[in-house]
């Protein structure tokens, strides 16, 4: 059995991979922003007026959710920066986005559901958000976070 030496291991450089994680947050709440204003807002506002109740989304939460994206996109960078990678960074940062878009659709989904809301704003709203888990994936090259180093035993 072979010892592991922590000094052989590979590092991520944390600053990077935050300031990547910002990008990812910036991109993420731009696409979801520019959607909330051109149809997204409209939807909304007719699915509660549909159930008899007043639009959830206000100003108060909409910052509480960008505040929590600059983890979210931490946490999607640490996992494509990984130098012991066996994918480049564009992949891992769709496969992340694509494994996290599936937990919040079913979190959305099911509430959507137990609130009695139309399954029309269950699927535009999973569809936003998968464009917007996506699309910070086209800038993976271009972040400071992303790096397209591999070890290799993690691929080529």
């Amino acid at each position: 059995m072979s010892e592991i030496n922590a000094a052989d291991l590979p590092r991520l450089s944390w600053m990077r991979v935050i300031a990547g994680g910002a990008l990812w947050a910036v991109v993420y709440n731009l696409v979801w922003g520019v959607a909330w204003f051109v149809f997204m807002r409209r939807e909304w506002r007719d699915a509660f007026a549909a159930i008899n109740r007043p639009l959830l989304f206000t100003a108060d939460i909409w910052i509480f959710w960008m505040a929590l994206t600059l983890p979210i996109g931490v946490a999607i960078v640490a996992y494509a920066a990984n130098p012991a990678r066996s994918v480049s960074a564009p992949q891992a940062t769709v496969y992340a986005g694509m494994t996290l878009w599936l937990v919040m659709t079913v979190g959305m989904a099911t509430w959507s559901w137990q609130s009695s809301l139309p399954i029309r704003i269950i699927a535009l709203d999973s569809i936003v958000n998968l464009v917007a888990m996506m699309v910070p994936a086209l800038f993976a090259r271009l972040s400071p976070g992303w790096s397209d180093n591999r070890t290799s035993s993690g691929g080529h």
